[in-house]
């Protein structure tokens, strides 16, 4: 009697929730809703009741019901994501596919195959959303099901959409890994277009790696398969792929010949977006080549069909090459056009460096005629660049200001931006050079991989041929005694010839590891390289922001930690008067006499020109006021062949109240300012009412 109140109770509680679960819905999902899986809802918690109510408990009575109506519930939220989905709702697809995955795991024992699907959707989903972390997160959660369902298809296709996933994010091993995976899978399954597809994927995973042989190697078997089924659309994009690498190779002839390949064919036998591709790398090829006219052509072309496609991070692309083209045709109206347009479009879809880039052109066309605008422009692109981390685009940021200050008369700060502009040079240079040794061990993966996927088939080709011999030796029992002596012989053959192989392959492991450590010591140089001055051999900038994360990261606790500035009072003046090299002088004797003074944990930084940056974590205000008065006494009773130097502090200590680095820096830069202000050499500690001044 007990039992069936419970059930009674649970079932009405039921009905409310899904009573008030259609209140959500609009007015025609409310009423299917309703109609529909409410008196499904009804059916299945009467027909639980039925089995259950005889000899189950209360607890157990409700949560069959429960289960029940949260796999319903789970139901209707994956037919409302995949409706958002086909209608390209990509923000709620992903928030329905999300609920309905938390529903389908509240089960005791959901759908593996439903799971997995919602999985391989949100992923599909994310990829849209061009989330690519979140996409490769759910796409192996959907292959690790799969693989417990053993889905021959599925695992093929989680493979490639990982590999996809981690290509975008620029992990290129871990997509190499599981495209090398999927290719080898998909060969036992005898469909071509899946195999190509894959094989594709893995030709540009190759090219972004910088392997380009084994790309065009991997696009050649690619074109073999689209062949093989007459897909002219995906040959078209193979022809792409080529020209890419042959634009990678600087092989522009080449290049070209693929994309006229596919700009030839048929409009209705090629996708629009492929199309569009070509065009538009004909443009930057005629561009690079100097045919500002015809490059002009190609990337209107593409502009025309990406409009038409609505792809709008596309079409801001072409646009701002169309803007950077018009420049050289000296068409500027045309030119601040489209480059205004790009940078609109841009912003709509928030990509971040085609707005700077678009920036800084129109800085750039507006340098001279107005370069108050000019600076503005520039002002907002660097502050766009912090976002994506763009050296370059900086560079070209730090010269076009250097050049509106020098045109104005502003030549202490054109010289700074141009110590800026120097400053980023250098670490560019360096990140090149630490790239190429992070490409070539790449490189030096991949043929791993591919290596012990080979030697795995060769092992399984092996296992088939041992099973082959034994039935064999069964047939010929009658000349066993023959056979043995033969056997004899091959063992004695096959050991040398394995002896041989070992030793080689011990000499190739001592090469490889030769080779990855030299390539280790060499990233670690240039890392420690690309963080030091080499002017005062102390660190420069980048080692700033890495120190005092440090201290930020211990800035709860109860150790203190300061930060100091330090200036080189009139040093101006000693260049002008005595020269640059023994300005130079001054740095070098300066920065050696502040790290004679300072512990092994204390961090000396050129902050920039004849400013320097030392953070003392563990050190209270006393302290840090105490070893910045050492260091100003040394520096004024150091005798630098003849030349007065001076130097003027700022000190601020870490408080709760700072929420930020910049904002750290800043106190100290106050109070240097104040010591400056009050007749230089001397020390100032920032406090509150610093801040009027």
């Amino acid at each position: 009697m007990r039992t069936s109140k419970t059930v009674l109770l649970v079932l009405l509680g039921m009905t409310e929730i899904s009573l008030s679960l259609s209140k959500t819905l609009g007015a025609t999902e409310r009423s299917s809703f309703t109609l529909g899986s409410e008196q499904k809802v009804l059916v299945d918690q009467k027909g639980a009741a039925s089995s259950l109510s005889s000899g189950s408990n209360d607890v157990e009575v409700t949560k069959a019901i429960n289960q029940g109506v949260h796999g319903l519930v789970a139901d209707q939220e994956i037919a409302r994501a995949q409706r958002f989905y086909n209608e390209k709702k990509f923000t709620k697809a992903q928030t329905h596919f999300s609920l309905a995955i938390e529903l389908l795991l509240k089960h005791h024992q959901p759908d593996l195959v439903t799971l997995a699907s919602c999985y391989h959707q949100l992923g599909q989903t994310n990829k849209h959303l061009q989330v690519f972390d979140l996409a490769a997160e759910n796409y192996s959660k959907a292959l690790v099901i799969y693989k417990k369902l053993n889905r021959a298809d599925d695992i093929v296709k989680g493979y490639k959409n990982i590999a996809m996933s981690h290509n975008k994010l620029g992990n290129y091993v871990i997509a190499l890994d599981h495209a090398l995976r999927s290719v080898d899978l998909i060969k036992k399954q005898n469909d071509a277009e899946s195999e190509a597809q894959i094989t594709l994927l893995t030709a540009v995973i190759y090219r972004n790696i910088g392997d380009y042989q084994t790309s065009l190697e991997y696009i050649k078997q690619a074109e073999f398969l689209y062949k093989s089924i007459n897909s002219i659309a995906h040959l078209a994009e193979v022809d792409n792929q080529t020209g890419l690498i042959y634009t990678k190779l600087k092989q522009f002839d080449n290049a070209r010949y693929f994309y006229q390949k596919t700009t030839e064919l048929s409009i209705d036998k090629v996708k629009p977006e492929t199309r569009a591709a070509a065009y538009r790398e004909i443009g930057v090829i005629d561009y690079q080549a100097g045919n500002f006219q015809n490059a002009l052509n190609m990337l209107e072309i593409a502009a025309s069909i990406y409009a038409e496609l609505e792809l709008q991070e596309r079409l801001a692309h072409s646009q701002l090459l169309i803007g950077i083209t018009s420049q050289k045709l000296s068409d500027i109206p045309l030119a601040l056009e489209y480059l205004k347009n790009a940078k609109q479009l841009a912003e709509q879809v928030d990509n971040k460096p085609w707005q700077a880039k678009a920036l800084i052109k129109i800085a750039d066309i507006e340098l001279d005629t107005r370069p108050k605008l000019s600076a503005e422009l520039l002002t907002t692109a660097l502050k766009l660049t912090q976002d994506y981390d763009s050296l370059e685009d900086q560079i070209e940021i730090y010269r076009l200001l250097a050049h509106i200050q020098k045109t104005q008369g502003n030549h202490a700060q054109a010289l700074a931006y141009t110590e800026l502009k120097y400053d980023l040079s250098m670490a560019l240079v360096a990140i090149q050079e630490s790239s190429n040794v992070t490409r070539e061990k790449v490189i030096l993966e991949s043929y791993k991989m591919e290596r012990d996927i080979h030697l795995l088939q060769e092992k399984a080709m092996l296992d088939s041929l041992m099973l082959d011999k034994k039935s064999d030796e069964i047939a010929l029992v009658s000349q066993a005694h023959k056979i043995a002596e033969l056997e004899l012989s091959k063992k004695t053959a096959s050991n040398i010839l394995l002896s041989v192989l070992l030793g080689c392959c011990l000499l190739c492991v001592l090469f490889v590891y030769r080779s990855f450590t030299h390539a280790k010591k060499l990233n670690s140089k240039l890392d420690r390289l690309a963080k030091i001055d080499p002017l005062t051999k102390c660190y420069n900038r980048r080692m700033l922001f890495e120190c005092l994360e440090e201290c930020f990261g211990d800035a709860r606790h109860s150790s203190q930690h300061c930060i100091v500035l330090a200036d080189i009072d009139s040093f101006k003046s000693i260049n002008d008067t005595h020269g640059h090299k023994k300005g130079d002088e001054v740095l070098v004797n300066v920065a050696e006499i502040l790290q004679g003074l300072l512990e092994a944990k204390n961090c000396l930084i050129r902050f920039g020109g004849e400013e320097f940056c030392i953070v003392l974590p563990n050190t209270n205000i006393e302290q840090a006021l105490l070893a910045a008065e050492d260091m100003r006494k040394s520096i004024n009773n150091h005798d630098f062949n003849g030349v007065r130097v001076t130097c003027s502090f700022g000190i601020a200590v870490l408080e709760d109240s700072i929420t930020t680095k910049d904002e750290f820096i800043d106190r100290a830069d106050k109070a240097l300012y104040v010591s400056k202000n009050k007749g230089k050499n001397r020390v100032t500690v920032w406090s509150s009412n610093l801040s009027e001044h």
